[in-house]
């Protein structure tokens, strides 16, 4: 297998399609840090369309070499087993964009989030979900919603797991229920997911404070 590197442009095999979820197969940039890849053997990555994602404008970036678009809606944590043939470089400033508009992302909240189950999907909420893993075979388990957003029906979570990681920066404890079992939001284990396909049943939320926290993570976790 290559050597998986960030800031480079892939062939990349994903999961089943649901909704809105882009489809299985899709070229990727690598936008998660080199330690992840190395250590975790997981890349954050972005996927790339022809079709340029309409206004707020930091959904997209342009990738000169590709004459596509890094869709950053769609950022997801992948194996590094899936990733394919190498594309091509994304540009130093590109990268820099991508970053970017990540953190704007998590950040914007225009309060029309996507609905399951009759219910909105709140930034900050847990759920049951039908999960794609990092190697495209789903399971269930529970997400912590980071944002949503109706048009698209598209939440960005992280994947609740009930072991912590050794690296504290890498997981965050989240209270799932009141059996006093922890569990813990995996910071670089991120997915883009369709909420009513995905989503089976509200947990709860837990504090602003706490959903900061793990948004400001996940951008640590990918390389300016």
């Amino acid at each position: 297998m290559a050597q998986v590197t960030t800031g480079r442009i892939y062939e990349c095999a994903g999961h089943s399609q649901e909704g809105h979820e882009l489809a299985a197969n899709h070229p990727v940039v690598v936008v998660g840090r080199q330690s992840l890849i190395d250590n975790q053997k997981i890349a954050i990555v972005v996927p790339m369309t022809s079709t340029r994602p309409h206004y707020p404008v930091h959904w997209a970036v342009e990738i000169e070499d590709t004459n596509s678009h890094a869709y950053i809606r769609h950022v997801k944590s992948v194996h590094i087993t899936n990733i394919g043939d190498s594309l091509g470089t994304a540009a130093p400033e590109e990268m820099d964009d991508i970053k970017d508009g990540l953190a704007r992302e998590l950040q914007y909240d225009n309060h029309d989030r996507a609905m399951a189950l009759g219910r909105e999907v709140r930034p900050g909420s847990l759920w049951s979900a039908s999960i794609p893993n990092a190697r495209g075979l789903s399971y269930e388990g529970i997400l912590l919603i980071l944002t949503s957003n109706r048009d698209t029906g598209m939440a960005t979570a992280l994947a609740v797991d009930a072991r912590p990681r050794r690296d504290a920066r890498l997981s965050m404890p989240v209270a799932v229920d009141d059996s006093g079992q922890p569990a813990f939001a995996i910071t670089y284990q991120v997915r883009s997911v369709s909420t009513e396909e995905r989503l089976t049943g509200y947990i709860g939320d837990i504090p602003d404070d706490h959903l900061t926290f793990a948004k400001s993570a996940l951008i640590r976790c990918v390389e300016p």
